[in-house]
């Protein structure tokens, strides 16, 4: 099926004339196996895979549900992995929930597991942001202040990337890098 347009309020990634989020998704498409794992946790990233992310099995995108409770993305894919393990597993998770459970991936660093997780980076809670701005013309208490990732992944000993230039090269990193990757998406207004 044909893809849809831009996700309302859709994020911008970071750079001049850069790749859009939809082009990162694409890339994953091209790249990563086709019996790969994408767990979302809440938030407009959601929105993005949702709309953006090819899923070519069953069970191939699993996002949390009514009240949308923040933190299921790394936990659910550290899951996912464990019952999956010969799958590429994806975790998309914004900065927020990010910063929530970030050091649940000691556990999968102890257990060796092979993960990415795509970190959406706007310094904000993004959505609940955008849904302030519709309904107050203002925002209040969103913003997020993050550690700088690349430190971060060090210290839980995993390995840093930062999707900037050449997207399907940066696929092929990934796939060729054992242990969890941590893949910072910078996004601009």
């Amino acid at each position: 099926a044909e893809k849809q347009g831009p996700v309302r309020g859709e994020p911008k990634m970071s750079g001049d004339a850069g790749p859009s989020c939809r082009n990162l998704f694409e890339a994953f498409a091209r790249i990563f196996p086709r019996d790969s794992i994408y767990i979302t946790d809440s938030g407009m990233h959601q929105a993005l895979a949702r709309q953006y992310a090819t899923v070519f099995r069953p069970r191939g995108m699993l996002c949390p549900a009514d009240f949308q409770s923040m933190g299921l993305g790394i936990p659910g894919a550290i899951g996912a992995k464990l019952v999956s393990p010969k799958s590429e597993v994806i975790a998309v998770v914004g900065d927020g929930a990010f910063l929530m459970t970030a050091t649940e991936l000691l556990s999968a660093v102890r257990e060796r597991l092979d993960l990415t997780v795509l970190v959406f980076n706007d310094g904000a809670l993004g959505r609940i942001r955008l849904q302030q701005l519709e309904k107050f013309g203002k925002e209040c208490g969103v913003t997020v202040q993050n550690p700088d990732f690349a430190l971060l992944a060090e210290a839980l000993g995993a390995t840093f990337f930062q999707a900037t230039g050449d997207l399907d090269r940066l696929c092929h990193q990934l796939l060729e890098t054992p242990g969890v990757r941590i893949l910072e998406v910078p996004l601009c207004d």
